[in-house]
């Protein structure tokens, strides 16, 4: 992403991961329907204590964002001006 973005003459001001901390959960769901292979989908409501604690992970990781780029995570951020 950042080559692409140098290369259309963008100056990138931050590029880090994102969603580092669920990372493992999401992974580890992944493997598990890929297992039971039921072709459901994974779209559904979830109970609000889990919604609470991942709003929370979110957070914490925006907070972290501010001074540091993560080494690894689910999602590439990237704030770039051309």
């Amino acid at each position: 992403l950042e080559f692409l973005l140098k290369q259309a003459d963008f100056k990138i001001h931050k590029s880090s991961y994102y969603n580092m901390f669920l990372l493992p959960m999401i992974i580890l769901k992944r493997l598990t329907d890929k297992v039971a292979s039921d072709n459901h989908s994974d779209v559904y409501k979830l109970s609000p204590l889990v919604n609470i604690f991942m709003s929370k992970i979110m957070r914490t990781e925006s907070k972290i964002l501010k001074s540091l780029n993560l080494p690894f995570g689910l999602s590439i951020i990237t704030l770039a001006q051309k």
